[in-house]
């Protein structure tokens, strides 16, 4: 299995090395006459257009042929088919068809970490850090480890939702459902007009704030 997950590793690098190569060299209209991933014997292949699509039996490794790779292949051609070679290209244009390849490899693993993690959300759930003794929430029975799962009928899933919910109510009795472990219970507490510590709950840190016992996977559904 971890040989099987190497050489998927290294087919991914290959490839998204080889399609810098590929797509900069079509972007200034080099002429690519085949895009290989792999060595060795072929073992699949896909004409489309004047480029031939394979892959082959050793996933390795790679290569993106292009025409006119150097001066004495295009001798001899007409015009319209020798600009199209990439020694008739500007120096800018062939260092960015060289470069692009290891560009590929910087700005992949970047784009995957902004979509994938980046992409999470990091809004904290409403699971209660510490509740104020002498406030509504603490005469309640909210204790820290609580996830909120309701106010007032309404689901809530995260703290920013409590915090909005509580501030546009002040001196209001509020409806709380809660879930504790595998039990869940509604009942009421009279929110404070205190905007900075609503309801007497603050949030301070999720991670020591939750009950070891608590785990989302365990609550019954809302």
């Amino acid at each position: 299995m971890a040989i099987l997950h190497f050489i998927l590793f290294i087919g991914v690098l290959v490839f998204v090395h080889e399609l810098g190569h590929f797509l900069v060299a079509k972007y200034f209209d080099v002429k690519v006459i085949r895009f290989s991933i792999g060595f060795g014997p072929t073992v699949v292949a896909y004409q489309h257009g004047e480029t031939e699509y394979c892959i082959k039996a050793l996933p390795l490794g790679g290569y993106v042929e292009m025409f006119g790779g150097d001066l004495e292949s295009m001798e001899g051609m007409p015009e319209e088919e020798r600009k199209r070679g990439l020694m008739a290209k500007p120096i800018w244009q062939r260092s960015l068809v060289t470069v692009a390849g290891p560009a590929f490899n910087i700005i992949f693993p970047i784009l995957i970490y902004f979509v994938f993690i980046m992409g999470v959300s990091k809004t904290p759930p409403s699971v209660i850090g510490e509740v104020f003794a002498g406030m509504p929430a603490a005469e309640a029975g909210l204790k820290a480890g609580d996830k909120i799962v309701g106010l007032d009928g309404e689901p809530i899933d995260y703290w920013y939702q409590v915090i909005d919910h509580i501030k546009a109510r002040p001196g209001e009795t509020v409806t709380v459902s809660r879930a504790r472990w595998h039990a869940q219970d509604r009942f009421d507490g009279a929110s404070n007009q205190d905007r900075h510590r609503p309801a007497g709950v603050e949030q301070r840190d999720l991670r020591l704030g939750r009950d070891s016992s608590w785990s989302p996977w365990e609550l019954p559904s809302w």
